[in-house]
C-alpha cells in the first residue's frame, strides 16, 4: 500500500474510533454496556483475538489492517452518527394519522420507478429509505407537492435515482431533509434556510452557497458536489455540523461564532481551494478538517483546544506550533504542510499523530513513550535523526509506527517485539545490525517495511512459528546474505489459511545460496505464505525446484538477475488449481527447452525470461496458444520458423506478446502464418529469417542492420489494396487526385471507407473506396477570397522593390547635381590644376597646395578613393558622407572674400 493511501486509512480509522469514544463519553449516545457488547460481537465476527477487546470503559479499537471489513463498516457508520446525534436529541417519533397516510401516498406514489409496487408507508413521522436495500426504487424529480409533508419531522432518502433540481417548496417543510447520494442538479434555493437541518451531499449541485443557509438550526451537509464561490460568513454561526468537503470553494475562512452558547461545531471543508490563514476562532470547533486546500500562515495556538485537527496538504511553511502538543488535541494530522523546525516534546492525550512529508529535524524524544493512548504515529519523509527510543514500544495501544525516509541510525531495539504493533515502517533510513528474531514471534504483526537500510537477518529467523506470517515483509536493499530456513513455512500445517495478496521482498541484497538448500525437493507439497515472492537482484545459484512453482497460493515469483542455471523444470503439472500468474527469470543462465506447461497453465499470464541461454521450444508449444505475455528474447533459440506451423491467423490476435528477438530462429517468413498482415505482437528482430516465398501483396524483404538479406515479418505496400502500418487508405493504385494519394494518405476534402480484409488460404485485398466531401459555402468563399488577397499583397511587394532599386540608381546623379550647384559659374578644367604638397587631411579626403593655370596658388580638397573594403559598405554610409560634404561646401561658400587675401571658390571634378 502506498504511503498517501496508508496515511488516509490510518487517519480515518482513528477518526472513527474518536467518534465512538466521544459520543459515549460526552453525549451519552452509546452506553458502556452496549458498546462493549457490540465491540465483542464485531471482533468475534471477524475472528478478532480477545486481546483486542477493551476490558474497561474504552471503545473497541480494531485495526483496518486486521479487520478491513469492520473498518469499512465503521467508516459508513461514522457519517450516519453525526446526523443521528442531532436528530435524536430534538425529535420524538409520532404515529401518523389516517389523513397523513393518505397525503403521503398521493405525494410519493408518482416517484416510484415501478408503479405496480406499493411504497411502504412509514408508521411514524420519520421517513427513512435507502434505495440500495429496498426492492422498490424512487426515481424521477422531487415533486412540488413535497410541501404537503409538513407532518414528517424527518425525510431521509439515500442512494435513490432522484434527478432534476431542488424545488423551493421544500423550504416550507421546516423539518429535517436528507436527500443524499442522488443525481440532483441545479443550485441551492435560498428557502432551504427555513429547515431544521439539511443534507444534500453526494449530488451534482452547482452555483454558490446561499447565505440564508446560516439560519439552519442544526446540520448543513453539502459535501461532494460542484459548488463554487466563497463560504458565506453566516455559516460561521452554525452550532452543530457543517460539511463542505470535496467542492470547488475558494476564498478565506469565515469566523466561527456559534449562535448557541457553548456549542462546539464540527467543521469539514477538506478538498477545496480555500486560501488565507486559519482564524483563531476555529479553536471553538470540536472537529476541524481543512486538509487539501491552499491555506497559509501560522497555525494559531487556540487550535490546541480542538479534539480532532486534520490540516494535511496545505502550504503553511512555518515553524511547527509547539502549543498543539500541550493541549486537548487527540487526533492530529499535519502531513504535507511544509512545516519546519525541531520535533517538539510530546505530552497530552494523543491517539494519533501524523507529521509526515514536512521538513522537521531533531530526534525522537523519549517523551513519546508517555502517550499512553497513542494508537498511530507517523513522521515519514522528514529529517529526523538519532536512534529509535525503546520507550516507544512500551505503549500498550500503539498499532502503527511509521518513521520511513528519515535519517535514523543505530539498531532496531529488541523491545519492539513486546509491543502490540501491527505494522512497522522503518524503511529508507540508516539502520544497521541484525533484525531482532523476536519479531518472528509477534502474533498480531501484519507488516514489516524495513527496505533500504543496512540490516541483516539470521538464517534461523523464526518465520511462521505461529503459522500466522505477517502480510507484508519488505526487506529489499539491505545487507542480507542468507534466506531464513523457515521461508517456505514447512513447519506449519498445510490447512492454515493463506494470506492472499501478501508480499515477501528480499530483492537487491547479497544472498548467496542455492534454492535447493532447503531440501524442498523432497517434499510433495509446500505452502509459501506469501502471494508475491521477490528474490531478484541477488547471487542465488543452483536450479529451480519444480515444487516451488506449484506452491499453493504463490502468485508472483521473481528470480531475475541471479546466477540460476539448469533448465526450467519440465515436471510442473499445469492444473486448474495452480495459482502462479507471473514468473520472472530474466538475466540468469537457464538453458534447454521452454516447457509446454508455460503455455498450457491457464492462470499463468506472463513469463519473462530474456537474457538466458534457452535453446528451443517444446514441439507443441504453439499448437494452441493462449493469451499470454512471453519474453524469450536474447537467448540462443535455434528453432525453425516451422514452430508456428500449427498457428492460424486468428491465433496471432490471441497472443498478448511474444518477444523472440535476438535469437537464432531460421526459415522463410513467407511460408509461415507470419506472412499475414495482422497486427501481430510477435517480435522476431535480429534473427536469421528469410523472405523468399512471399505473397504477391507483400512489399518484400526488409533488410536489417547487418545487410545480409535477413528480414522481419513482411509488410504490405501502398497500392496493394491492404490498409497496413502507417497507411490511412489503399485504393489499389498509387495515383494522386482520387482521394487516396500515392503515399496511401487520405487527400484533403476526401473521405475513404476502411476496407475489410478476408483471410482464406491467402489474403484477399479489399481496396479503399474514396469519395469527395461536400464543400460548404464558407469553404468556397474562403478558397476564392484568400488567393485574391495573397495576389494583391505580392503585387504591392513587387512595386515597393522596384521603387527601391530606382532610388538606388539615381543616387549618384542626384548628389552630382547638388555639388555642381554650389558654384556653377566657376568651373575648372583638370588640366589647368597642378597639385603640390598635402597641408591637411579630413574625413572626406586631403587638402593640397596647388597651382591654377601656372600662376594662382590654390587649396584643393581631394576626396578619398574608395578601397575594396569601403566599396562593400552600405549605401546608407555613402549618402551620409556626401551629404555632410555638401553642407560643408555650402558653409564655405557663404564666407565673404577677404580684401587682402583671397576669395573662395568651389569646383567639382570626378
Amino acid at each position: 500500500m502506498n504511503s498517501p493511501l496508508r496515511l488516509f486509512f490510518l487517519f480515518l480509522f482513528c477518526l472513527c474510533t474518536f467518534c465512538e469514544i466521544f459520543v459515549s463519553e460526552e453525549d451519552g449516545f452509546l452506553d458502556l454496556e452496549r458498546r462493549e457488547r457490540n465491540c465483542a460481537e464485531l471482533c468475534s465476527k471477524y475472528e478478532k483475538d480477545a486481546s483486542y477487546l477493551s476490558s474497561s470503559a474504552e471503545a473497541c479499537v480494531p485495526s483496518p489492517e486486521l479487520c478491513p471489513q469492520l473498518f469499512d463498516m465503521k467508516m459508513i457508520e461514522k457519517e450516519d452518527w453525526f446526523q443521528k446525534r442531532s436528530i435524536r436529541k430534538r425529535q420524538t417519533a409520532v404515529n401518523l394519522t389516517t389523513t397523513e397516510i393518505a397525503i403521503f401516498r398521493a405525494v410519493t406514489q408518482p416517484m416510484l420507478g415501478n408503479p405496480s409496487v406499493a411504497l411502504p408507508v412509514p408508521t411514524t413521522n420519520q421517513w427513512r429509505i435507502d434505495c440500495t436495500t429496498t426492492p422498490y426504487i424512487l426515481r424521477g424529480t422531487i415533486p412540488t407537492e413535497f410541501r404537503q409533508l409538513t407532518f414528517l419531522t424527518l425525510i431521509e432518502l439515500r442512494n435513490c435515482f432522484l434527478s432534476g433540481t431542488i424545488p423551493t417548496e421544500i423550504g416550507l417543510l421546516r423539518n429535517q431533509v436528507a436527500i443524499s447520494a442522488a443525481r440532483l442538479t441545479g443550485t441551492l434555493p435560498t428557502e432551504l434556510g427555513n429547515l431544521l437541518s439539511l443534507d444534500f451531499s453526494y449530488n451534482q449541485l452547482t452555483g454558490t452557497i446561499p447565505s440564508e443557509l446560516g439560519r439552519l438550526s442544526s446540520n448543513l451537509l453539502i459535501s461532494n458536489n460542484l459548488l463554487t464561490g466563497t463560504i458565506p460568513s453566516e455559516l460561521g454561526r452554525l452550532s452543530d455540523q457543517l460539511d463542505l468537503t470535496a467542492n470547488s470553494l475558494e476564498g478565506t475562512l469565515p469566523l466561527v461564532n456559534p449562535s448557541r452558547a457553548g456549542a462546539r461545531p464540527y467543521w469539514y471543508a477538506s478538498f477545496n481551494r480555500l486560501s488565507g490563514t486559519i482564524p483563531s476562532e476555529f479553536g471553538r470547533a470540536m472537529v476541524l478538517q481543512l486538509g487539501h486546500n491552499n491555506l497559509t500562515g501560522t497555525l494559531p495556538d487556540a487550535l490546541n483546544n480542538t479534539l480532532l485537527l486534520y490540516l494535511s496538504e496545505n502550504k503553511f511553511d512555518s515553524e511547527i506550533p509547539v502549543a498543539l502538543f500541550r493541549g486537548r488535541v487527540q487526533y492530529l494530522d499535519l502531513s504535507g504542510c511544509g512545516l519546519e523546525g525541531t520535533l517538539p516534546a510530546f505530552s497530552g492525550s494523543f491517539n494519533l499523530i501524523v507529521l509526515s512529508g514536512n521538513k522537521l529535524r531533531g530526534t525522537l524524544a523519549t517523551s513519546l513513550g508517555s502517550l499512553a493512548l497513542l494508537q498511530g504515529f507517523n513522521i515519514e519523509s522528514n529529517q529526523i535523526s538519532g536512534t529509535i527510543p525503546t520507550e516507544v514500544f512500551r505503549l500498550r495501544r500503539l498499532r502503527i509506527f511509521g518513521v520511513e525516509t528519515n535519517q535514523l541510525s543505530g539498531t532496531i531495539p529488541t523491545e519492539i517485539a513486546l509491543s502490540p504493533l501491527q505494522t512497522i515502517y522503518l524503511g529508507e533510513n540508516k539502520l544497521s545490525g541484525m533484525i531482532p528474531t523476536q519479531l518472528g514471534n509477534m502474533e498480531g504483526l501484519r507488516g514489516l517495511f524495513f527496505q533500504d537500510n543496512e540490516l541483516t537477518i539470521a538464517e534461523n529467523f523464526p518465520w511462521n512459528v505461529s503459522c500466522s506470517a505477517p502480510r507484508d515483509v519488505i526487506l529489499s536493499k539491505n545487507n542480507i546474505t542468507v534466506m531464513p530456513i523457515n521461508l517456505f513455512g514447512k513447519t506449519c500445517n498445510l490447512s492454515v489459511a493463506f494470506a492472499s495478496g501478501s508480499t515477501l521482498d528480499l530483492s537487491d541484497n547479497y544472498i548467496t545460496q542455492q534454492l535447493s538448500a532447503y531440501d524442498i525437493s523432497s517434499t510433495t507439497s509446500i505452502r509459501v505464505y506469501f502471494s508475491f515472492l521477490r528474490l531478484d537482484g541477488n547471487r542465488i545459484y543452483g536450479t529451480i525446484p519444480y515444487i516451488l512453482l506449484q506452491a499453493p497460493g504463490l502468485s508472483t515469483l521473481n528470480l531475475a538477475r541471479n546466477r540460476i542455471r539448469g533448465t526450467i523444470p519440465l515436471e510442473v503439472s499445469y492444473q486448474e488449481s495452480s495459482t502462479l500468474s507471473l514468473l520472472i527469470l530474466n538475466d540468469n543462465f537457464l538453458s534447454g527447452t521452454v516447457p509446454l506447461w508455460i503455455m498450457n497453465t491457464v492462470k499463468l499470464n506472463s513469463v519473462i525470461a530474456f537474457s538466458n541461454q534457452l535453446s528451443a521450444f517444446d514441439e507443441d508449444f504453439f499448437k494452441s496458444p493462449l493469451p499470454k505475455i512471453l519474453d524469450f528474447s536474447s537467448n540462443k533459440i535455434t528453432s525453425d520458423i516451422s514452430i508456428f506451423k500449427d498457428m492460424k491467423p486468428s491465433d496471432l490476435k490471441r497472443i498478448g506478446l511474444l518477444a523472440l528477438g535476438g535469437n537464432l530462429i531460421t526459415g522463410d517468413v513467407g511460408s509461415s502464418v507470419l506472412r499475414y498482415p495482422i497486427i501481430s505482437p510477435i517480435y522476431l528482430f535480429n534473427n536469421l529469417l528469410d523472405c523468399i516465398n512471399l505473397p504477391l501483396w507483400c512489399a518484400g524483404s526488409i533488410i536489417n542492420q547487418t545487410g545480409t538479406g535477413q528480414c522481419f515479418p513482411c509488410k504490405s505496400k501502398c497500392g496493394d489494396g491492404l490498409v497496413w502500418d502507417a497507411e490511412d487508405c489503399d485504393d489499389g493504385n498509387t495515383r494522386d487526385g482520387d482521394g487516396c494519394s500515392s503515399k496511401c494518405q487520405i487527400e484533403s476534402d476526401w473521405e475513404c471507407q476502411e476496407p475489410k480484409v478476408t483471410y482464406v488460404e491467402v489474403v484477399i485485398p479489399s481496396p479503399s473506396v474514396c469519395s469527395q466531401k461536400q464543400s460548404s459555402n464558407t469553404t468556397v468563399i474562403v478558397a476564392t477570397v484568400i488567393p485574391i488577397i495573397c495576389g494583391i499583397i505580392l503585387l504591392l511587394m513587387a512595386l515597393f522593390l522596384c521603387w527601391t532599386i530606382k532610388q538606388k540608381n539615381s543616387f549618384e546623379s542626384y548628389y552630382k547635381k547638388k555639388l555642381q550647384t554650389i558654384d556653377s559659374h566657376f568651373m575648372i578644367l583638370e588640366d589647368d590644376l597642378e597639385l603640390n604638397d598635402v597641408i591637411g587631411e579630413g574625413n572626406f579626403g586631403r587638402v593640397h597646395i596647388g597651382t591654377l593655370r601656372g600662376t594662382t596658388r590654390v587649396a584643393v580638397k581631394v576626396l578619398k578613393e574608395k578601397d575594396e573594403e569601403s566599396k562593400t559598405q552600405e549605401d546608407l554610409d555613402k549618402r551620409e558622407h556626401i551629404a555632410s560634404f555638401i553642407n560643408e561646401a555650402r558653409l564655405m561658400s557663404s564666407i565673404p572674400p577677404h580684401p587682402k587675401c583671397c576669395s573662395i571658390h568651389w569646383s567639382v571634378h570626378e
